[in-house]
């Protein structure tokens, strides 16, 4: 068996080209000394990170490796290797890793609000696949209007559905769907969003149930993805843990989530939230470590 460890990590609108990286409460604070060293601290072979801010995505691609210089690590940012939105600014998602995996190809998935990277490879042997990707809120889909709103979620789905050994960390807004043997939703009960029928951002009867704060972990696991958060705590009792740093949203929103497919989820060890002053500090959603275990004979 061969044990893989892999961080989830949205570094909240971190630009490691500027001087002074404060987020939106923690003015003042050392980020570019600081999230390297909690990127470090978790020991992974494979770092999934999302919101890289620069000013655009060449910038973005360049600021991704810094990062990856900065923390001793290795990464991809020829062409698709890291993919940004540029309405208003640059939000990157980056992948990174360590001497342990042996990336084959990477692509990403353009025309997305958030769009994904995706890279396959191997360790020791096994066949893994990694995207990085951020979960369309309720709050995106007004913004991002119906053109993409269901188009991204079929495309979601889609990536779910490469039965690869696949491994996602997904941040943002989205919460899972999964739901115990009573019935309770694992994460709180969905808000229900009012169908509208006219206007720049009219949802038809067919987008309909793609349009909650749960829509990209819907679109997962419809594909067959599983929420490991979930699985782990529904079938070993192990304890739910919040991941979002905000005191303006629930203390125990779990914002940040691991998804993989069947085949991976039953080797699964433990999801740690990584909660100390320097990561309440950083971002507005703790940094989060999967360890699980895969044969030598995993496809």
């Amino acid at each position: 068996m061969t044990e893989v460890r892999v961080l989830t990590f949205n570094v909240d609108r971190y630009d490691p080209l500027k001087d002074t990286n404060d987020s939106y409460k923690t003015a003042g604070i050392d980020r570019k000394q600081l999230i390297p060293d909690i990127i470090m601290a978790a020991n992974a072979d494979v770092v999934l990170l999302q919101e890289v801010r620069s000013d655009d995505q060449t910038r973005a691609a360049y600021a991704l490796r810094m990062i990856a210089k900065a923390t001793k690590m290795e990464c991809v940012v020829r062409g698709d290797a890291v993919t940004a939105k540029s309405e208003y600014d640059t939000i990157a998602n980056g992948i990174m890793w360590g001497p342990r995996f042996q990336p084959h190809t990477w692509q990403s998935s353009h025309n997305y609000w958030h769009p994904p990277v995706h890279i396959k490879g191997e360790i020791e042997g096994s066949n893994v696949a990694f995207a990085s990707m951020q979960g369309m809120s309720v709050w995106d889909a007004q913004q991002a209007g119906a053109d993409l709103r269901v188009p991204e979620a079929m495309r979601t789905a889609a990536l779910a559905q490469r039965h690869e050994n696949m491994v996602i960390g997904m941040s943002g807004g989205s919460l899972s769907n999964v739901q115990d043997a009573t019935g309770t939703y694992f994460d709180p009960a969905p808000t229900p969003v009012k169908r509208r029928a006219t206007g720049a951002y009219a949802v038809a009867k067919a987008e309909s149930d793609f349009i909650s704060d749960r829509k990209s972990g819907l679109a997962l696991e419809r594909g067959g993805l599983v929420d490991i958060a979930a699985h782990l705590a529904i079938t070993q009792g192990l304890a739910r843990q919040g991941t979002s740093t905000r005191m303006d949203f629930e203390e125990e929103l779990r914002t940040e989530q691991f998804y993989t497919c069947a085949e991976l989820a039953a080797y699964a060890q433990s999801v740690e939230v990584i909660r100390t002053s320097a990561t309440s500090a950083v971002s507005d959603y703790y940094p989060v470590v999967l360890t699980y275990q895969i044969p030598r004979t995993a496809a």
